[in-house]
């Protein structure tokens, strides 16, 4: 069996990807192409990157178009849990899974193809593989990135599509067919992938009211506080949503909290902190209006207060969430966070 691996981020994957993987599948003999998305590229940063779960779903969508195609989750943060996406590493274990006489092939653009002499233990990749470079005709490939690395060119295939470009035209709202096949657009619009940066504010004195009315509204279905309560009781009569209200006022107080409100109403809000010793900042809380919930707007504002928190000097950013918040959990996790430890809360009445 003849494979080959076409990794990259696919964000998103687009018409270009899938005229590349057809002709190199017809001109090669390929049996299979497996569509690898990236899962946490050591040279690259995420903040323009959509999450891995929608990439992966995309090209999930892309595969269908042709038999030969497969979506491959080799490279899933969920299975690296934090560690960086080296090919080498995703060369052994699909080595691991073939038979001695099926053969390995990458497909890459000339541009990888010369940057190779960055990759992760080249020495032992150029033994794993072979690789189908595509490459615009004439253009030449010298001097090769090294002296042992097997390769063939795939020259005659057009590929003006830039992910670029479609990025830009989805935050701009304009179509993004033929360029994306219908259902890869339709989870960019359904996810409001590639959307303008929040345009987030300090909170204001005026918005502490709201603020605490949102957040105890959003964290009513996960916070331990009610259960707590219906079980002991009120502790020295301070109702649980008392006690939001006094760690709520004690963040507005003393930490960094930023709101997105676009059109008056709250929707978003934060609350972190950085300490100066360590520069790790603190998220405190993250927390998106009920009704706005499982739109991405969690993840969007996430991005926003790590990009603030960098330019007020962190270097890192650590925060805690219950095991049973199942939804922030995948959320830190797809966006590159590294789960350290579990805790268990305990109480006691005295």
């Amino acid at each position: 069996m003849r494979i080959a691996l076409f990794g990259g981020a696919f964000n998103p994957v687009h018409q270009g990807h899938v005229e590349i993987a057809r002709a190199a599948a017809d001109r090669f003999r390929l049996d299979r192409v497996l569509f690898v998305p990236s899962g946490a590229p050591p040279h690259k940063s995420p903040d323009e990157q959509a999450d891995y779960e929608s990439r992966y779903q995309m090209v999930e969508a892309v595969c269908a178009v042709d038999p030969r195609f497969e979506p491959s989750r080799l490279e899933d943060p969920q299975n690296l849990q934090g560690r960086p996406s080296y090919s080498y590493d995703t060369l052994q274990r699909v080595r691991q899974t073939l038979a001695p006489d099926d053969e390995l092939f990458f497909l890459l653009g000339a541009d990888a193809f010369r940057d190779l002499t960055i990759w992760y233990r080249l020495d032992d990749v150029v033994r794993l593989v072979e690789f189908l470079v595509v490459s615009r005709p004439g253009e030449s490939v010298d001097p090769l990135p090294h002296q042992a690395v097997k390769y063939r060119l795939l020259e005659d295939v057009q590929n003006p599509t830039s992910s670029t470009e479609i990025r830009r035209r989805a935050a701009e709202g304009r179509p993004l067919q033929p360029d994306v096949p219908a259902a890869v657009e339709q989870i960019i619009r359904s996810r409001n992938l590639y959307a303008m940066p929040l345009q987030i504010r300090p909170v204001g004195p005026d918005d502490h009211d709201e603020i605490i009315q949102m957040v105890t509204a959003a964290f009513t279905p996960i916070t331990f506080f009610p259960a707590m309560e219906q079980q002991f009781g009120a502790p020295n009569n301070v109702d649980w949503k008392t006690r939001w209200r006094l760690r709520l006022e004690k963040a507005l107080a003393e930490q960094i909290c930023l709101v997105y409100a676009p059109s008056g109403p709250i929707q978003a809000f934060t609350s972190s902190k950085i300490d100066p010793a360590t520069r790790i900042a603190l998220l405190d809380l993250l927390a998106v209006a009920p009704d706005l919930q499982g739109k991405d707007l969690g993840r969007r504002m996430l991005r926003r207060t790590l990009q603030v928190l960098k330019t007020k000097g962190a270097e890192s950013c650590e925060l805690e969430c219950l095991t049973t918040n199942e939804n922030a959990n995948r959320l830190y996790q797809s966006e590159g966070f590294t789960e350290m430890a579990r805790l268990i809360r305990w109480y006691k009445p005295l």
